[in-house]
């Protein structure tokens, strides 16, 4: 095989290549089509007007009205008068079928990609802290984890922030920002409901028998805001008379700054799993 039969060989695989075929192929398809709806439509028109003219002339031969010689095109006359000419169109929206279908093909091996390197990485995560605490301990552990969310977000500048919300940072009814890793999502709630929240997630996996519990409900438990970001995902169950979730390492509070002022964040560091892999 050649060069350029190679190069074009690894081209045609390329989603860029599909992407700008189906773009190209929606615009020129509509294009064609339209133009093929007026070629198509002039034609009829044309034959029309010959037959008009034919009985014109057989009439005027026998003095006659020109209605009793005219024959009007049938239906199918007219489509096999029209046909040819979308042709082109019907070509046109062939390829960018094909285009269409390709992006769709490499769109679903790069999404299956990615859960396959996700899944690959969560598990590795897990062996990696289960053998930490064997070789340390899981306080310990859990400690340098506490740390290492502390380095992680001792910097954090809140540029985003709601304005509403801003104004009502731990003034009100002590009321108290958090913030959610998982969803990227600050509200305001208190530490009662936040808490009671924690418990009655704990109470569901240890002592109510269930597995998991969903990511997004104790969310909404907590204050917090619908996300797209906790679709299948939840806090496992650690085993029965286990909690879930540790209390005394859940709110993990942080200064930060806010429109140059210093705004304290409850920060959330629980574990959550991803029920695709389950």
């Amino acid at each position: 095989m050649g060069i350029k039969e190679k190069a074009f060989q690894k081209g045609i695989e390329s989603p860029k290549l599909f992407t700008i075929g189906l773009a190209v192929g929606v615009f020129g398809t509509a294009t064609l089509a339209s133009v093929a709806t007026w070629k198509a439509i002039r034609a009829i028109d044309e034959e029309e007007d010959e037959r008009w003219n034919d009985a014109v002339r057989e009439a005027k031969l026998t003095n006659d009205d020109p209605e009793e010689y005219y024959i009007p095109l049938t239906m199918f006359e007219k489509v096999k008068i029209g046909a040819p000419w979308y042709v082109p169109s019907i070509l046109s929206g062939i390829v960018t079928t094909v285009c269409g279908g390709g992006v769709c093909k490499e769109a679903r091996e790069r999404i299956a990609a990615e859960v396959a390197r996700s899944t690959a990485a969560e598990v590795s995560h897990q062996i990696y802290k289960d053998e930490v605490r064997k070789k340390i301990g899981e306080k310990e552990e859990r400690d340098i984890e506490y740390e290492a969310h502390k380095r992680e977000i001792q910097d954090r500048v809140l540029t985003q922030l709601p304005e509403d919300i801003a104004k009502r940072c731990g003034v009100e009814n002590g009321e108290q920002l958090f913030f959610d890793p998982h969803t990227g999502q600050y509200f305001v709630s208190t530490f009662e409901r936040v808490k009671r929240a924690l418990k009655h997630v704990n109470h569901s996996l240890s002592k109510g028998g269930e597995e998991f519990y969903d990511l997004q409900q104790f969310i909404l438990e907590m204050g917090g805001y619908n996300s797209d970001l906790t679709y299948r995902k939840a806090v496992q169950s650690a085993g029965l008379d286990h909690d879930a979730i540790e209390e005394v390492y859940f709110i993990e509070m942080h200064i930060e700054e806010y429109n140059g002022h210093e705004v304290s964040v409850g920060y959330l560091n629980f574990d959550i799993v991803d029920l695709n892999n389950y």
